[in-house]
């Protein structure tokens, strides 16, 4: 139908051009703007994703920066420490030089003085950004962090939670100097020279320990009824306590006087057990009924508490100390001192024909003879007058005599009755004459060495008869190859677990050449054996570790017998056993088992409504004046409620700080608490406890009342002559230069291990950096990645595709055109219908 009022094919013509024009719009703008979302409505979700990823993308450029800053950081240092070290080996070698003589150690310390101040510029230049970790100040908490952090990722969560990543830095092991009054930098720390000289200080003894060691805590009480007096002596635990070991402590219950407790370790790894064993020994001490001990099933708390209650019952607990063995000793299971010998040395003659009846022998005449005893030449004379026959009793004994009254050769001094002795035997017609050594073992032996006969009446006649045909011959010991053996008869009797044995044992063993005795004396240990077989085994362990394997064997032949015998043959082997001492424990000390080493008492109370302070009074007054020299340090651990100890440092510098000057000098009972508290503070407790002079004695108190406790443990007194840091080491100081000759040759080797020490915690430090630069490095590639991953999935969702879009332009361009032809084409049909009616 054609009409006048509306032209139906010029308005869809109208319509197919302006859609095809909105098409040609937007696709131009994809591709002027290169995103085919470009805003919210083009679509909300894609765009909502895209944005956000934007976002944490720009935070992921932020880490990777943050990541090169730490990276640069890291890296300073590490390079400061490489430095360090070459410095440090430099040192070494220019402290060791020190050793030699005829040096000029003036000249030479002025070198050591050049490098010691080179390795405080390498420390101070190592900043970057304002950061340096090898040069802090770890007493200033506004600046001073021992954790440093490095931020190293940036993460997003499914509920769109944001969390940042660090990468953590200790540096309580990096630095090398710390301006802390309690300096523990690598360079600048005090450290023990372990000779008691060459340290900082010229003299002078440790700071006295004041009564620290020996002070008393006392518990706090919360508002409360009446209550009993209980201790708490810290917490159950059987680590590196040995069951063969015990405790022992001093308690006092309600006022009375100390009583002595020991408890053994024997189950100690079991908790209602070892309760059970510390009830009994407080009830062998001081009566049942008076004190009962528990352990907490939950926390392993260990609690003494009075079973009186109100201000009349305590319990005060001192001495605690973990003692090797349980009290009791084993026996000497059976051994005894011995001898590993046999026969006695022995020197036989041939028969003695020369001094028969019948031969031509002149009695007025004498035998003068020289013989060997003990390795020793004697020589000495005897008178033929009871010679007529050879081998009487009356000639034995004349022999006898005069062997006594021989002189050494060496010296002149005469041998002496009772060494040797002679017999005389004529049984079955062989006359003989036997010599022996009183003593016996492998370093006795006797011999005939010359003989010659002396016309002592000037008659002219001379004996001629054959000598006495005696021979050296060496005592005979186990191990000759006798039958003889050392034996003994294991006996259990009086065996206790864990103990030891101790004994002296001196082995022999034959010269290669002359087959003379060497004694080699030592002492020998054994754990205590239950059986003859363990026991066998743990000597024969001992000897192969005292001698080395195979020199002696110890055999268990039969039953209850234990036997010795060396492995060397001949005259000059041998064994002796001696000084059998029984020792209680195995020789290394326990543990505590978690007791408290620190002396505890407290009080009950009866009903108050007051609460009270934990305190721990020092066990004496103030003696002074204390001084500190540099270097000089009182150490202790202080816990608060029983957690953990916290170790508070006094020394010069905090006497100086303290007490204002330059001095170190503390002088009476109230300075030194005001020197403690500045100590308190520095170790971060000057909230929590306050330190008080009372009568003379220190007293430290916990700044809140109320149930608690105060603990003192672990109080060390160290003396500067003892001590130095690396960047203190001087030659030319008093401290050095008044030692002996011998001292500083000590002094200079501690310096160099010092150093050396030094070297290696620098080393280890710079191989820990080294370590977090790598991980940095690793963390700035993955951070790249991830930035390229988001991007890559970011234009993935919102870029539009270039030559999809250059096509859809070009062929709505064709449309427009078609577009515009149809409009043109309808609006034309409309002006022939008009002519019509023209």
């Amino acid at each position: 139908m054609t009409s006048v009022n509306t032209n139906a094919a010029a308005l869809t013509a109208l319509r197919t051009l302006q859609q095809t024009n909105n098409a040609m719009d937007a696709t131009q703008n994809r591709i002027s703007t290169g995103y085919k979302i470009g805003e919210a409505k083009d679509n909300a979700a894609y765009w909502s994703i895209s944005t956000t990823l934007k976002s944490d993308n720009k935070s992921l450029a932020t880490v990777k920066d943050a990541l090169g800053l730490g990276a640069a950081t890291v890296d300073v240092a590490y390079e400061a420490l490489n430095s360090t070290k070459d410095v440090l080996d430099e040192l070494s070698a220019k402290i060791t030089s020190a050793r030699q003589e005829g040096i000029d150690r003036t000249k030479l310390q002025q070198e050591i003085k050049d490098l010691q101040n080179q390795l405080k510029s390498i420390a101070g230049g190592a900043s970057f950004s304002g950061e340096n970790w090898l040069s802090v100040d770890s007493s200033n908490n506004s600046t001073y962090s021992a954790s440093k952090e490095v931020v190293a990722s940036f993460s997003r969560s499914a509920s769109g939670s944001i969390s940042i990543g660090t990468i953590s830095v200790d540096i309580s092991d990096v630095k090398l100097f710390d301006a802390n009054a309690n300096a523990n930098g690598i360079l600048d720390g005090q450290v023990s020279l372990g000779l008691g000289f060459g340290g900082n200080a010229a003299s002078g003894p440790a700071p006295a320990k004041q009564g620290l060691d020996t002070a008393v805590s006392t518990a706090g009480f919360s508002v409360g009824t009446v209550k009993a007096g209980e201790v708490t002596l810290g917490t159950w635990s059987a680590t590196g306590a040995d069951v063969n070991d015990s405790l022992t402590f001093n308690i006092a219950v309600d006022g009375g006087a100390p009583a002595a407790v020991r408890v053994a370790l024997t189950n100690v790894a079991t908790r209602a057990t070892f309760e059970t064993d510390l009830n009994n020994a407080i009830d062998a001490a001081v009566g049942a009924g008076r004190v009962t001990a528990t352990i907490d099933p939950t926390t392993n708390k260990i609690k003494f508490t009075s079973d009186a209650t109100g201000a009349g019952s305590s319990i005060a607990v001192t001495s605690l100390a973990a003692v090797d063995g349980d009290g009791v000793t084993t026996s000497n299971l059976g051994m005894v001192p011995n001898g590993g010998f046999g026969t006695s040395a022995a020197a036989t003659t041939g028969p003695v024909n020369a001094l028969t009846a019948t031969a031509s022998q002149d009695v007025g005449d004498s035998l003068k003879f020289r013989f060997q005893y003990d390795g020793e030449t004697y020589e000495t004379t005897v008178a033929l007058t009871n010679g007529g026959v050879a081998a009487t009793a009356a000639f034995a004994t004349d022999l006898k005599t005069a062997i006594a009254s021989a002189t050494k050769i060496s010296d002149g001094t005469i041998l002496g009755a009772g060494k040797v002795n002679v017999v005389a035997d004529i049984t079955g017609g062989a006359e003989k004459l036997t010599f022996s050594t009183v003593g016996e073992g492998p370093n006795k032996n006797f011999g005939i060495l010359s003989q010659t006969f002396i016309d002592t009446d000037n008659d002219g006649t001379l004996s001629t008869q054959s000598h006495l045909g005696a021979h050296i011959t060496a005592g005979v010991v186990a191990g000759s190859g006798t039958s003889k053996n050392i034996d003994f008869t294991y006996d259990a009797t009086g065996y206790d677990a864990g103990d030891r044995l101790q004994f002296e044992v001196t082995l022999y063993t034959p010269d290669a050449v002359t087959g003379a005795p060497i004694a080699n004396k030592k002492t020998v240990t054994i754990a205590s054996a239950a059986n003859v077989t363990d026991m066998k085994n743990n000597l024969q362990s001992a000897f192969d570790t005292a001698y080395g394997a195979g020199k002696v064997t110890v055999a268990n032949p039969a039953g209850n017998t234990i036997r010795f015998n060396t492995t060397a043959l001949g005259s000059g082997a041998g064994i002796a056993f001696d000084n059998f001492v029984s020792l209680d424990g195995n020789g290394a000390v326990s543990s505590t088992a978690g007791f408290l080493t620190a002396n505890v008492s407290n009080a009950g109370r009866d009903a108050v409504a007051t609460a009270t302070n934990a305190s721990a009074l020092a066990g004496s007054t103030f003696s002074g004046p204390m001084v500190f020299d540099d270097g000089d340090a009182l150490t202790f651990d202080l816990a608060i409620d029983g957690g953990t100890a916290t170790k508070v440092t006094i020394n010069k510098a905090t006497v100086d700080a303290a007490l204002g000057g330059s001095a170190g000098t503390v002088s009476s009972g109230t300075q030194f608490a005001t020197v403690v508290n500045k100590a308190l503070q520095n170790a971060g407790l000057a909230a929590a406890v306050t330190a008080s002079d009372v009568s003379g004695n220190l007293k430290l108190t916990k700044a809140t009342a109320g149930d608690g406790s105060l603990a003192i443990s672990n109080v060390v007194n160290t003396s500067g002559s003892n001590t130095v840091s690396v960047v203190d080491i001087d030659l030319t100081s008093v401290a050095f230069t008044s030692l002996t000759t011998s001292q500083q040759k000590q002094a200079i080797e501690a310096y160099v291990n010092i150093v050396d020490s030094a070297a290696k915690s620098v080393t280890a430090a710079a191989a820990k950096l080294g370590s977090t630069a790598k991980r940095i490095d690793l963390q700035k590639e993955f951070a790249q990645t991830l930035m390229d991953t988001i991007e890559k999935g970011v234009g993935n969702l919102v870029d539009a595709d270039m030559s999809e879009e250059s096509t859809k332009l070009q062929a709505l361009q064709v449309k427009q055109q078609l577009g515009v032809q149809a409009l043109s084409i309808a609006n034309q049909s409309a002006q022939q219908l008009l002519r019509l009616f023209q």
